[in-house]
């Protein structure tokens, strides 16, 4: 062997020792390497590598906490004695002495997959709210995934204190990504003040750099925002020197903020089952709409949300001015709520607020079977106001509203038209549409039905790729009315 060789094959060495240093695989459990989880993932952020950490099935009591900026880490679940099947179940209990996991990314990847996180809480402290109580994660940079994990049985809240996110608590900034795909997020709570999203609360006030998110393929149901109030009788005549709290509730099931005229996050919400999730409020301030599945809130001209093939389903609720699903856009943000059901519910169906200058667009939706106060509400804002952030656009096309009072335009203000456009839409509220089996949710239609082929191929903002189910948009002569496309 030439010197060339050998040194040729001393750096082949090399560079396969280093890919294996660098795909290296932590075990936790009886027949591993590490008894703990957080042991394991103590020592794979320390060593530099893109590691993987394998759980054995069951059930670790531990509060989890995560911080990196740089690298890969796969942490799942399920493994067997031997490591080689991925095939049980690992479940993190916090034993309410804490969150399960906490997350904090600035860089990197992480990947979180089939665990389970139970019985975690937080109960903030005075002045600040808790936030997370099963999974908080903070994310600044690089990109978090969490992907068919079960987070049930976790609070946020206490007492006089205000909540977020009973199951999962999220804080976006930077151009951090969050991808949270197949999980199921059921039986959360936020108490007792003011809760905001019992199942997961989202919140990005990214800027300039970008954020993302992705909320796709979950199952998030039988979530609970309970809200109290304590005041003193004094407060009806002297509400300036209340002794006490106030409580009020939104998001049973999500809620996502985008707050800044600033930000620039784009996400998508789509493939989900949202059903089940209650709000409950000792008292009910007249005229605040508040959503029982899921609360949307987006401001600004770079921050854009898109609403895919969801079924809302049973979402219910304790107060009068209650809906399923709220969507509020201002100053030049965009929401896009498309291919999707809203149904079945002893509150209002949906409301949605184009509220100063953004963009709503709303298409082939199927909204029946709400007893509460409405089906559709719509907020358009006026085209008279002289823009600031652009025109405004709010359009409802290809859709079956079933309700009693049609769909209300809200708006008060007196100048004359709206942002506010109708295509394509059947209204009513006897009208027999020949769902398959409305009693058993199937909102499917039949051949014979009126909607058949009564959509526009060209809505504003165009048609979703699939119906709800996803199969095509388009089956006939043209496409149909509501959230499936008929066969």
């Amino acid at each position: 062997m030439t010197q060339r060789s050998r040194a040729l094959a001393v750096a082949l060495v090399a560079v396969m020792v280093a890919a294996t240093a660098r795909a290296a695989v932590l075990t936790v459990g009886p027949g591993g390497s590490h008894h703990t989880i957080q042991a394991a993932i103590d020592v794979a952020l320390a060593n530099g590598e893109d590691d993987e950490i394998r759980v054995q099935a069951g059930t670790y009591r531990e509060n989890l906490t995560l911080a990196m900026a740089s690298g890969s880490l796969l942490i799942s679940g399920g493994w067997n004695s031997k490591f080689d099947c991925g095939c049980g179940e690992t479940r993190v209990d916090a034993d309410r002495r804490g969150r399960a996991l906490a997350l904090q990314v600035s860089g990197g990847s992480l990947a979180v997959r089939k665990m389970g996180f139970i019985q975690g809480v937080d109960t903030g402290s005075v002045g600040k709210p808790g936030f997370g109580g099963g999974i908080k994660a903070a994310i600044s940079g690089g990109t978090v995934t969490i992907a068919d994990c079960a987070v049930r049985d976790n609070a946020a809240g206490a007492p006089g204190r205000d909540a977020m996110g009973g199951g999962i608590g999220v804080e976006l900034t930077g151009s951090g990504r969050l991808r949270l795909t197949g999980n199921e997020i059921a039986d959360n709570r936020v108490s007792d003040g003011l809760t905001y999203g019992a199942g997961m609360y989202l919140v990005s006030r990214a800027t300039s750099d970008g954020a993302s998110f992705e909320i796709d393929g979950n199952h998030i149901m039988d979530n609970r925002g309970i809200s109290r109030s304590d005041l003193d009788p004094a407060c009806g005549s002297d509400p300036q020197h209340c002794a006490g709290w106030l409580g009020a509730s939104w998001g049973g099931g999500i809620l996502v903020e985008l707050p800044d005229d600033g930000g620039h996050t784009v996400g998508e919400v789509n493939d989900n089952l949202v059903e089940d999730n209650r709000l409950e409020m000792d008292r009910d301030p007249v005229g605040n709409v508040r959503a029982t599945a899921i609360d949307v809130r987006s401001t600004g001209l770079g921050n854009q949300t898109t609403l895919l093939r969801n079924h809302f389903l049973d979402n219910s609720g304790s107060g009068s001015s209650f809906v399923q699903v709220m969507l509020a856009a201002l100053h030049g943000s965009l929401i896009r709520f498309g291919d999707s059901v809203v149904a079945d519910s002893n509150v209002g169906g949906m409301y949605a607020g184009n509220v100063g200058e953004g963009t709503v667009l709303l298409t082939n939706l199927t909204i029946a079977d709400n007893r509460g106060w409405v089906g559709l509400a719509v907020n358009p804002w006026r085209n008279s106001f002289p823009p600031r952030f652009g025109p405004s656009l709010f359009s409802l096309a290809n859709s079956i509203i079933l309700s009693p009072n049609g769909v209300p335009l809200l708006n008060l203000v007196d100048e004359e038209g709206t942002s506010f456009v109708m295509t394509s839409t059947t209204v009513g509220k006897r009208l027999d549409v020949k769902f398959r089996n409305k009693a058993g949710r199937d909102y499917r239609l039949t051949r014979r039905s009126i909607a058949v082929d009564k959509g526009k191929p060209n809505p504003p903002g165009g048609l979703g790729p699939s119906d709800v189910v996803g199969g095509p948009r388009k089956r006939g002569r043209s496409v149909d009315q509501g959230a499936y496309e008929s066969y």
